[in-house]
């Protein structure tokens, strides 16, 4: 019977002071104290609403490309970082049609940081404001593959 007992009274205490893996500690066993649930807006949980299409998700942001041009002395200086960050590899004309190749720094940007480099290129190059039906090609740099375009509407990706 004592067996029985310190076997069942270990397993009360594992169960008690075992917890999944968190990112940070907690204040107590339980999680969080309820004062860090205060102040959270749960009006928008995600980034995305999952209901608008994917290309026009961001019509509605006040960014500018000039907000980027402006913290360096130019345009192209900012795309040159791009470069050695490895977000972008390298830019072309095949058949006629402007080539962005981007590199795999371009694969870890978010959706809003996608498009904003894409526009900045095309802000700094001015491809879409010679020719309203101009577009520039995306090709992955490692595979060769296109994976989207860019015109006047937005970046559109595969």
């Amino acid at each position: 019977m004592r067996t029985f007992l310190f076997a069942l009274g270990t397993l009360c205490f594992l169960i008690v002071t075992a917890s999944p893996a968190f990112a940070g500690p907690k204040p107590w066993p339980f999680g969080w104290w309820p004062s860090h649930w205060e102040d959270l807006d749960f009006e928008r949980p995600y980034m995305h609403d999952g209901k608008s299409r994917h290309n026009t998700q961001w019509d509605y942001r006040g960014w500018q490309a000039e907000d980027w041009i402006s913290q360096r002395d130019s345009g192209l200086q900012l795309i040159e970082g791009w470069y050695v960050a490895g977000i972008l590899t390298d830019q072309y004309v095949r058949n006629k049609v402007p080539v962005l190749e981007v590199g795999s720094g371009f694969y870890d940007l978010g959706g809003f940081d996608k498009r904003r480099v894409v526009r900045v290129v095309d802000t700094v190059y001015g491809i879409t404001a010679q020719d309203p039906n101009a577009i520039f090609r995306l090709r992955d740099a490692a595979t060769k593959d296109y994976i989207g375009l860019y015109s006047r509407h937005g970046l559109m990706l595969e």
